[in-house]
């Protein structure tokens, strides 16, 4: 079976932080290795956003502004 991961790794736009640092870790503490032990085929990719995108606060105040 072929498994693909998509890893995500951003919290608040922001890569690496709090939440974001979960996919890089999972793979870095044998996340690929051990699905590939239980006979998957893995791939992998990291998705990275196509342009900037605003941190939560500043979409929350442009929403509620009407902007």
């Amino acid at each position: 079976m072929n498994v693909d991961l998509f890893l995500v790794p951003y919290n608040t736009a922001l890569r690496g932080w709090r939440m974001g640092a979960g996919p890089e870790r999972l793979v870095a503490a044998g996340l690929l290795s051990r699905l590939e032990a239980l006979g998957y085929a893995v791939t992998s990719s990291v998705v990275e956003p196509e342009r900037d995108v605003p941190a939560e606060i500043g979409t929350g105040l442009s929403s509620s502004c009407g902007r």
